[in-house]
């Protein structure tokens, strides 16, 4: 079993965050973000005519001493003709995923006889503000980026279940609920609804990648956590 770790795009990280807190998210996708791999539409490589395989377990080629043999084991998809193949990011059934978080530290003032100073540090997590008017306690004065998290303070950690590949708008309106999409969210201080969950998560797809990405229907890695 590995562990990797991954933050979600910055627009939906906060509400992502909070669905994984609240038991509302079990599947990630993320995009297969490859231009091989993006010449293959329905199992056909269309570049070379093999089929593609997977998820599951290969040998990438390598070359040793001028001779072709099997690489180290990986998990991903691949070529049947074993031309090339492409691990995927956040692992296999079995490991783990640690989720990164905009987070920041507070400094309280500690008072004794004589004397004051401030304590280390409290670490806080910008998902616990939002909705607007959250009240946990102080602000930190500058949020971190989810990028700088050290690991040891990350509160989340999920076991991947399954994982397969798919086209994005091939998710359905179960599917979307179990990736914590919503009928009704605040975007930009407005309240927004949607007509299904399905609908709930092209939004969020949209505003996580580009506006139009929903609409270009990318090949995605589908993980199925606990």
């Amino acid at each position: 079993m590995k562990e990797t770790s991954y933050a979600f795009p910055a627009p939906i990280a906060d509400a992502m965050i909070r669905a994984l807190l609240e038991g509302r998210k079990s599947q990630i996708r993320v995009p297969v973000n490859n231009r091989k791999w993006m010449q293959v539409y329905d199992g056909i490589d269309y570049a070379n005519g093999a089929d593609f395989m997977g998820p599951g377990i290969y040998h990438p080629t390598v070359i040793k001493r001028g001779i072709e043999q099997p690489g180290p084991e990986m998990f991903g998809i691949y070529s049947s003709d074993g031309e090339w193949g492409i691990p995927s990011p956040l692992g296999a059934p079995g490991d783990r995923v640690r989720f990164r978080e905009a987070w920041g530290k507070t400094y309280e003032p500690i008072h004794w006889d004589g004397g004051c100073a401030t304590n280390d540090g409290t670490v806080r997590y910008r998902a616990d503000y939002v909705p607007v008017g959250a009240i946990i306690g102080p602000k930190p004065e500058k949020w971190r980026s989810s990028h700088t998290m050290p690991r040891h303070l990350s509160r989340i950690s999920r076991e991947i279940v399954s994982v397969r590949v798919e086209r994005v708008q091939e998710i359905s309106n179960k599917d979307a609920k179990a990736e914590g999409a919503v009928l009704s969210e605040r975007i930009k201080n407005l309240q927004c609804w949607h007509a299904s969950y399905r609908a709930g998560f092209a939004s969020l797809w949209n505003r996580a990648y580009l506006p139009e990405s929903w609409c270009e229907n990318p090949l995605v890695w589908v993980y199925e956590v606990k």
